[in-house]
Order: structure tokens, then C-alpha cells, then sequence
């Protein structure tokens, strides 16, 4: 398989993932409410605490602070085709700009807290600090014109 055909191929898996992940979570809402949502934010959280580590492990990541949890981020941004920049980033505090994310047409606006989750997830995770905070005050699939990720590491 040539690698244009295995990015044609990606493409199109990436984008029924999508779909059915935004299918599946609107269904959700809409039979158990936005309770549902918080069990699922949580589960996801708890299992991308879990994970962190072996995540920057096997992408070589040193740094345990905001940078290391930046550098997941971009790696899995890339994974999903989104293009965005770092406008601040140090140890202790991260702002990520998203101004396109192929998938985000596909999801309900109840993502952005799940993808907020997930991402606090992370940060505990790999950071241990229990100050650490994720957010997404602007997110694509809310009908922002961008997702904007803060990460702060407090305490």
C-alpha cells in the first residue's frame, strides 16, 4: 500500500470514528441527559490518568509538566489532523489555539467537555501534581471559530 493510499485510508477511518464517536454521544444525551456525559468525562479521565506515562514513554517525552502534556497533545492533534499553535507555553501554563479540526463537525457540543476530561486526565497523570487544570473555554464543536486549550499547573 503506498502511503498516499494509507492516508486515504486513515482519512476515511478517522472520519467514521468521528462520526459514529458524535452519533453515539448525542444518543446518550439525549435518552439519559447530561448526567450522562459526566460519568463518561470521568471514565475517560480516570483511563487517560492511567495512561499518561505509557504515552510519554513511547513518544520519548522527559518533561513532566505543562510542556509534557502540550507534546501529547500535538501528538495526538496530529493523529486527528487538527492545526493549531502554542501562544504561551512554560512549565507551569499552556494556551493552545485550534483554528481547524476535521472531526469537530461531527461531534455535539458535549464533546468539548469529554476532550476537556480526557485532558485533565493526562495532566494528572503525568504531571502527579494535584493542582493541575485543564479547560477548553472555546471549543469547535460548541460553534466557537476555535478550540482554545488552557493547561495551569498550580500548587
Amino acid at each position: 500500500m503506498s502511503e498516499e493510499e494509507y492516508k486515504a485510508r486513515w482519512e476515511a477511518c478517522r472520519t467514521g470514528l468521528a462520526s459514529l464517536l458524535g452519533v453515539a454521544i448525542k444518543a446518550v444525551v439525549e435518552k439519559y441527559s447530561d448526567e450522562a456525559v459526566k460519568v463518561i468525562a470521568e471514565a475517560w479521565k480516570e483511563a487517560n490518568k492511567r495512561a499518561a506515562e505509557i504515552i510519554a514513554k513511547r513518544a520519548g517525552i522527559e518533561e513532566r509538566d505543562v510542556r509534557g502534556v502540550a507534546k501529547i497533545i500535538d501528538d495526538m492533534d496530529y493523529n486527528y489532523g487538527v492545526v493549531g499553535e502554542w501562544v504561551e507555553l512554560s512549565e507551569k501554563r499552556g494556551v493552545k489555539i485550534e483554528r481547524s479540526c476535521p472531526v469537530a463537525k461531527y461531534f455535539p457540543p458535549q464533546m468539548c467537555d469529554l476532550f476537556a476530561a480526557a485532558i485533565q486526565g493526562l495532566g494528572e497523570g503525568l504531571t502527579k501534581k494535584p493542582g493541575f487544570k485543564a479547560s477548553l473555554p472555546k471549543c469547535i464543536a460548541r460553534g466557537d471559530e476555535v478550540c482554545e486549550i488552557v493547561l495551569e499547573l498550580g500548587g
